[in-house]
Order: structure tokens, then C-alpha cells, then sequence
């Protein structure tokens, strides 16, 4: 009974797990609660919610669990991200740990229907953090 009760923590604990990459953008950018609102917002700073990937040719964000690629936005790393050797070393590790979980993320978003032209569009992400 107390090795079940120490999962269940152990386990709980893990979920709640705080992970952030990247810079949040001082000016609030515009949030989008709709993948259909690309269409007015090519190009611009977003700030968005979703369930993140970190798969084999599945790096994307879900806006729920049961979203399909046509609804989702692939992710591109912006060069400031990508360019900090702290986030280099760590950045494996970092998203794995992300995959699967809620997240908000910031960043530009475009038209560009990403990977194997499966996506809705693509966003170039600034910062990523788990909710």
C-alpha cells in the first residue's frame, strides 16, 4: 500500500512540472483561440494554447487533444532560441519533457502549411511553457 501511495506521488509530482524556453514578449501579443483566425493573422506575434508534440515528423501544436494535423501548427524554433548554447544542451531533454502537455506559446505564425504540407500553418516560436 505505501509503495502505490509513492507512485501516485511520485507520479502526480512529475506532472506539474514547470518547463519554459525562451523569452516572453514584453508587448502582449495577440492571442488566438481559433486555428481559423490564421488567415488574419499571417505574420504576426501570437500567443496560443495547445497541446505541444515532440514526435518523429510531428513537431507541432494541437489546439486539443483530439485535433488532427489539419488543425494543428507545426513549430519552428525561432533563431533566438535555437542560438543560446544553455538551451542547445538541454533543449532534447527540455521538449521531451513537453510532449504531451498543455503549453502556451508565442510566436509568429504564418500560412506555411509545415512539414509535408500536413499542417493548418506554422509558427515560429519565441518562447514555449507548460501550463
Amino acid at each position: 500500500m505505501r509503495i502505490v501511495l509513492l507512485f501516485v506521488i511520485v507520479l502526480s509530482s512529475c506532472n506539474s512540472l514547470d518547463v519554459e524556453l525562451g523569452q516572453r514578449n514584453p508587448n502582449q501579443p495577440t492571442e488566438v483561440l481559433d486555428i481559423n483566425d490564421l488567415e488574419t493573422l499571417s505574420d504576426e506575434e501570437v500567443k496560443l494554447n495547445g497541446i505541444f508534440h515532440y514526435r518523429f515528423e510531428d513537431v507541432a501544436i494541437y489546439m486539443n487533444f483530439d485535433s488532427k494535423k489539419k488543425n494543428a501548427l507545426w513549430v519552428d524554433f525561432h533563431s533566438t532560441m535555437v542560438s543560446d548554447s544553455t538551451i542547445q544542451s538541454n533543449s532534447d531533454k527540455i521538449l521531451e519533457a513537453l510532449d504531451g502537455r498543455y503549453v502556451e506559446v508565442e510566436g509568429i505564425v504564418n500560412k506555411s502549411t509545415g512539414h509535408l504540407m500536413q499542417y493548418a500553418g506554422t509558427i515560429e516560436i519565441t518562447y514555449i511553457g507548460s501550463k
